[in-house]
């Protein structure tokens, strides 16, 4: 399940997608001025994993 970039998940603010793989989805994120990554698996959004201090 593609996520739309400008999107907000919680704190995040969706930049760009990434990648995508056979196991989910990585998106380039931002939450309070820090640069995160963020992954889905699959096509559950409800479990993203957030990578903090992606450069």
């Amino acid at each position: 399940m593609a996520l739309t970039q400008g999107i907000r998940l919680g704190p995040y603010k969706l930049l760009s997608p990434l990648g995508a793989g056979g196991v989910g989805e990585m998106y380039k994120a931002s939450r309070d001025g820090r640069t995160v990554a963020l992954t889905s698996g699959g096509l559950d959004v409800s479990g993203l994993l957030i990578l903090e201090g992606l450069k």
